[in-house]
Protein backbone atom coordinates (compact mmCIF):
# COMPACT_ATOMS: atom_id res chain seq x y z
CA UNK A 1 0.00 0.00 0.00
CA UNK A 2 1.33 3.53 -1.02
CA UNK A 3 1.70 6.45 1.38
CA UNK A 4 -0.72 8.55 0.01
CA UNK A 5 -3.57 5.53 -0.07
CA UNK A 6 -2.67 4.87 3.67
CA UNK A 7 -3.06 7.98 4.93
CA UNK A 8 -6.94 9.03 2.64
CA UNK A 9 -8.62 7.54 5.48
CA UNK A 10 -6.75 9.52 7.99
CA UNK A 11 -8.18 12.71 6.41
CA UNK A 12 -11.55 11.57 6.17
CA UNK A 13 -11.48 10.91 10.11
CA UNK A 14 -10.34 14.26 10.49
CA UNK A 15 -12.70 15.39 8.62
CA UNK A 16 -15.76 13.65 10.37
CA UNK A 17 -14.36 15.17 13.43
CA UNK A 18 -14.00 18.26 12.71
CA UNK A 19 -16.62 19.20 9.62
CA UNK A 20 -14.60 22.81 9.04
CA UNK A 21 -11.84 20.85 7.78
CA UNK A 22 -10.95 21.60 4.04
CA UNK A 23 -7.51 19.75 4.23
CA UNK A 24 -5.28 17.96 5.96
CA UNK A 25 -1.27 17.71 5.31
CA UNK A 26 1.69 15.95 6.77
CA UNK A 27 5.25 17.46 7.03
CA UNK A 28 8.29 15.92 8.98
CA UNK A 29 10.21 17.81 11.33
CA UNK A 30 12.02 19.72 8.48
CA UNK A 31 9.32 21.47 6.75
CA UNK A 32 8.92 18.63 3.88
CA UNK A 33 5.69 17.75 2.91
CA UNK A 34 4.86 14.24 3.65
CA UNK A 35 1.10 13.50 2.18
CA UNK A 36 -1.61 16.06 1.71
CA UNK A 37 -5.13 15.83 0.86
CA UNK A 38 -5.01 19.16 -0.92
CA UNK A 39 -4.86 19.23 -4.87
CA UNK A 40 -2.40 22.00 -5.22
CA UNK A 41 0.18 22.85 -2.58
CA UNK A 42 -0.35 26.31 -1.03
CA UNK A 43 3.45 28.19 -0.46
CA UNK A 44 2.03 30.55 2.50
CA UNK A 45 1.00 27.11 4.21
CA UNK A 46 5.00 25.80 4.01
CA UNK A 47 5.99 29.11 5.18
CA UNK A 48 3.88 28.69 8.47
CA UNK A 49 4.87 25.39 8.80
CA UNK A 50 9.08 26.70 8.24
CA UNK A 51 8.29 29.39 10.32
CA UNK A 52 6.83 27.48 13.06
CA UNK A 53 9.79 24.95 13.19
CA UNK A 54 12.28 28.02 13.50
CA UNK A 55 10.33 29.02 16.46
CA UNK A 56 10.69 25.47 17.83
CA UNK A 57 13.94 25.24 17.37
CA UNK A 58 14.40 28.86 18.96
CA UNK A 59 16.32 29.71 22.34
CA UNK A 60 15.31 27.35 25.06
CA UNK A 61 11.63 28.13 26.25
CA UNK A 62 7.91 27.46 26.22
CA UNK A 63 8.25 28.07 22.41
CA UNK A 64 8.76 24.14 21.97
CA UNK A 65 5.93 23.25 24.76
CA UNK A 66 2.28 22.84 24.04
CA UNK A 67 -0.06 20.71 21.10
CA UNK A 68 0.82 23.21 18.42
CA UNK A 69 -0.28 26.64 16.91
CA UNK A 70 -3.61 28.69 15.16
CA UNK A 71 -2.30 30.54 12.17
CA UNK A 72 -4.14 32.88 10.10
CA UNK A 73 -3.17 31.57 6.72
CA UNK A 74 -3.57 34.71 4.00
CA UNK A 75 -6.43 34.01 1.79
CA UNK A 76 -7.94 30.72 3.15
CA UNK A 77 -9.90 29.78 6.32
CA UNK A 78 -7.47 29.64 9.87
CA UNK A 79 -4.66 26.54 9.37
CA UNK A 80 -3.81 24.79 12.91
CA UNK A 81 -0.40 22.71 13.41
CA UNK A 82 0.50 20.28 15.85
CA UNK A 83 3.02 18.74 17.22
CA UNK A 84 3.57 14.87 16.76
CA UNK A 85 6.27 14.28 18.99
CA UNK A 86 8.76 11.23 19.19
CA UNK A 87 9.89 9.19 22.58
CA UNK A 88 11.91 11.74 23.92
CA UNK A 89 9.48 14.36 23.29
CA UNK A 90 11.43 16.04 20.17
CA UNK A 91 9.24 17.25 17.18
CA UNK A 92 9.18 14.41 14.56
CA UNK A 93 6.45 15.89 12.44
CA UNK A 94 3.98 18.48 12.12
CA UNK A 95 -0.20 18.06 11.28
CA UNK A 96 -1.64 20.56 9.83
CA UNK A 97 -5.30 21.55 9.27
CA UNK A 98 -6.81 24.06 7.11
CA UNK A 99 -10.25 24.94 7.92
CA UNK A 100 -12.53 26.62 5.13
CA UNK A 101 -13.17 30.17 5.36
CA UNK A 102 -15.96 31.69 7.14
CA UNK A 103 -17.94 35.03 6.04
CA UNK A 104 -17.33 36.40 10.09
CA UNK A 105 -14.00 36.05 11.62
CA UNK A 106 -15.84 35.52 14.76
CA UNK A 107 -16.67 31.83 13.84
CA UNK A 108 -12.78 30.58 14.30
CA UNK A 109 -12.41 28.03 16.40
CA UNK A 110 -10.28 28.36 19.17
CA UNK A 111 -7.29 25.89 18.91
CA UNK A 112 -8.13 24.62 22.54
CA UNK A 113 -11.17 23.70 20.75
CA UNK A 114 -9.96 21.91 17.47
CA UNK A 115 -7.26 20.03 19.39
CA UNK A 116 -9.91 18.80 21.58
CA UNK A 117 -12.11 17.61 18.78
CA UNK A 118 -8.99 15.80 16.95
CA UNK A 119 -7.36 14.59 19.37
CA UNK A 120 -8.25 11.29 18.94
CA UNK A 121 -6.95 11.40 15.43
CA UNK A 122 -3.65 12.97 16.71
CA UNK A 123 -2.80 9.94 18.87
CA UNK A 124 -3.04 7.37 16.04
CA UNK A 125 -0.14 9.14 14.42
CA UNK A 126 2.18 8.35 17.79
Amino acid sequence: MSFENSMEPYAQLVRSLLPRAASVSLFDNTGKLLWSSAASSNPDLFGLVLQAIAHLEGPPGKQGEGAGQHCALPGDGPAYLFWLRDGAGNVAAIVAVVCNRLRVDADVLPFSYVHDHLKPALELLR
